[in-house]
């Protein structure tokens, strides 16, 4: 991250461009255009110099076209130099009010350095000039709850829903309103509807874990706590054409893969991959967006690209446990399992203490019928990880077959938390492994709790497989 603090006199290696400046002034019955920084180039990296150098040069030349005033704001923008790029904004802003760009770009830095009072008059400006401009419109919705400004905020995102009613961002603000307003029903109900049409959208659904727990829904507000844990900064992949186009001047390694792994998380897979081609272009020696794309081209089925990325990244570097470990997984959903166990056992050598690997190598040893050598990975895999869930769900289904019930019931009581869509079936094992020792009174209140569960995840099928249980206990 680059600090605004080397803003110094630049000896030798460019000229102030403040004495340009006087040409383009506005006439004095409008405020003064602020002074054009002096930036010493030396302070940034090596690669982005050339770039700075050549904006500062075209707007030595003409320091009253706006379009130079903006392009280096932008370059600025991109690398988080937010004092420097309002500073570039405002003279641009100032010298051609009405082109959106500026003012829109204006708002968005002065809202990242929490200047939220301007940055919705920024906003405002923007609005004036092109009112169905939902970025704006979006961004000054948010500054206004931001500023406690709440019935201006409400109406805002009732507008952007009227216009979009499944828009998650629209939802999850509409949401926060209404609890800001003490109308937790309703806030509950919109934030639903945000993380159902985007469901690893971590502040919604932090959001309505709040609004759950306003309703007495403990339970509900614990899931999407755990939710919103998992996938802290997730959400929707932000659709703002304009700051679009100033993430793209940032082509550091850092950032171009970060931007393809929330289009990911975003749940744009199609733009994910595109991204990250994109990166491999600039950095074909990147092994990690190698490793990624094993696992998206994986999530699409497309084995033969995934494999190519493989390929690729063992030229590279074959010694990343995670990239063997990603196309295991990826041979496994395709029953290539001979290949799976291989990059399994190459991620195991790698790392001994990798827990998923053993537990996944075990579970191809258990559908060989080779219990012994799956229990051997099972127990690694809880050695390096007490609490891994599925390892220990495996070897108390091999317990149990063993008539080990005992065992089997201290493995399954590390299973029950978090509550999620996998919990039921524990609750379920773990009724079984009391029936198996005769606890017929602890079994029937195990598997009444796994229905209930079940139930609330919509999974009908064990439901009814539970009732049909629960009718032969004693």
């Amino acid at each position: 991250m680059l600090n605004s603090s080397k803003i110094q006199a630049l000896a030798g290696v460019l000229v102030c461009l403040a004495v340009f400046c006087s040409c383009s002034e506005p006439e004095s019955s409008s405020p003064p255009l602020p002074e054009v920084p002096i930036v010493s180039l030396e302070s940034y990296p090596e690669d982005l110099r050339p770039r700075l150098r050549d904006a500062y040069e075209a707007l030595q030349e003409r320091p009253g076209d706006a379009s130079r005033n903006g392009a280096l704001a932008m370059l600025f923008h991109a690398h988080d130099e937010h004092a420097l790029a309002e500073t570039l904004y405002r003279r641009a802003a100032a010298i051609a009010p009405r082109d959106l760009r500026w003012s829109h770009y204006l708002g968005v830095v002065q809202s990242r350095m929490g200047k939220h009072t301007e940055a919705a008059e920024s906003y405002r400006n923007t609005l004036q000039l092109d009112p169905s401009f939902r970025p704006a419109r979006l961004r000054l919705a948010q500054t206004s709850f931001e500023l406690g400004q709440i019935e201006d905020s409400a109406e805002l995102y009732g507008q952007l829903l009227s216009a979009n009613a499944d828009d998650p961002e629209s939802l999850y603000g509409m949401g926060r309103v209404f609890s800001a307003q003490g109308r937790p029903q309703e806030a509950a109900a919109r934030l639903k509807r945000a993380v159902e049409l985007s469901p690893r959208f971590g502040a919604a659904h932090y959001a309505l874990a709040l609004a759950y727990r306003d309703l007495s829904d403990e339970e509900g507000s614990q899931r999407h706590m755990r939710l919103h844990e998992q996938d802290k900064l997730g959400g929707p992949y932000p659709n703002d054409p304009l700051i679009a186009a100033v993430n793209a001047l940032n082509t550091s390694q850092a950032e171009l893969l970060q931007r393809a792994v929330d289009l990911e998380q975003s749940g744009n897979l199609d733009a994910s991959i595109a991204e990250h081609l994109r990166t491999l272009e600039q950095h074909p020696d990147l092994t990690q967006a190698h490793t990624n794309l094993v696992v998206l081209y994986g999530r699409q089925g497309k084995y033969g690209e995934a494999r190519k990325h493989y390929d690729a990244a063992l030229d590279i570097e074959d010694r990343d446990a995670r990239l063997h470990y990603n196309f295991g997984v990826l041979a496994f959903e395709l029953e290539r399992y001979d290949e799976a166990a291989d990059a399994f056992a190459r991620a195991i050598q790698i790392d001994p203490l990798y827990p998923e690997a053993h537990t996944n190598r075990g579970h191809l040893y258990e559908m060989q019928g080779k219990v012994d050598d799956a229990v051997r990975h099972y127990r690694k895999a809880i050695a390096a990880k007490p609490a891994h869930r599925t390892a220990r769900y495996h070897l108390a289904q091999i317990m149990l077959s063993k008539r080990q019930a005992q065992e089997a019931i201290e493995h399954l009581q590390w299973t029950l938390e978090p509550v999620d869509e996998k919990t039921p079936q524990f609750y379920y094992a773990l009724a079984a492994a009391h029936g198996q020792l005769g606890r017929h009174d602890e079994a029937r209140r195990l598997a009444e709790r796994a229905k209930e569960l079940a139930k609330s995840f919509g999974q009908t099928e064990l439901a009814a497989r539970i009732d049909q249980v629960l009718a032969q206990l004693p």
